[in-house]
């Protein structure tokens, strides 16, 4: 898996001059530890969507969020997604919080930007069979994200057995393991959307220091 090595910087929120030898030599080394820990697994499953009163509706389930509701208008079907590294790279983590916090940040950073590589890779698969049904995808949307309740991880574990399917599980804090794990909704429309994606579609964009363009 190509893990991009511009991705780390930015979660370790460092600029374009901040890269340097050192640093870059660190950044091999916890990649190299995490492609040895990492075991990614994923599911996914569609859906018809409906709409009540402006909010999403899955299996006669309403989600009140206005925020996923814009995301997925226009939309007929929708799929839910879950991607986890493994509890290995947990449990790798975690060892190095004890030897050395500058490898555990890097790890973590590191781990966020394979999490978000294989949830690309999803995502293409989803795309790939929204197209020989002549639909679009829209960019996926993750409970947290805007106004959409964590508490939405209940239903999408209530929808897709995610112990079984992969092995992940939620606690009471709806907080999911293992910890480098990502649910997301994936709209299908039968025409092209030309809503932002990414850092664009974020209002926190303009003053964030993270955003995709302040680094290589």
């Amino acid at each position: 898996m190509n893990i991009s090595r511009s991705e780390i910087r930015r979660y370790l929120g460092m600029m374009k001059a901040d890269a340097h030898t050192h640093t870059d030599d660190l950044i091999e080394e916890c990649v190299a530890l995490l492609e040895e820990a990492a075991h990614p697994r994923f599911t996914y499953a569609r859906f018809p969507l409906i709409f009540a009163d402006g909010f999403p509706c899955i299996e006669s389930h309403v989600i009140r969020s206005k925020n996923l509701g814009a995301n997925l208008s226009g939309c007929r079907e929708v799929c839910i997604m879950a991607v986890t590294l493994g509890a290995d790279v947990d449990r790798l983590i975690q060892k190095y919080e004890f030897l050395s916090m500058s490898k555990a940040a890097v790890l973590q950073a590191a781990a966020a930007a394979m999490t978000e590589e294989v949830c690309d890779h999803v995502n293409a698969l989803i795309r790939k069979e929204a197209e020989k049904d002549r639909l679009y995808t829209r960019a996926r949307f993750s409970p947290g994200y805007g106004d959409l309740s964590l508490e939405t991880q209940k239903l999408i574990f209530s929808l897709i057995n995610l112990p079984k399917e992969i092995g992940l599980t939620l606690n009471s804090s709806l907080l999911m393991s293992p910890f480098k794990s990502v649910t997301a909704f994936i709209g299908l429309s039968p025409f092209v959307s030309n809503q932002k994606s990414g850092c664009e579609s974020c209002e926190l964009s303009p003053t964030c220091e993270y955003r995709d363009e302040e680094v290589s």
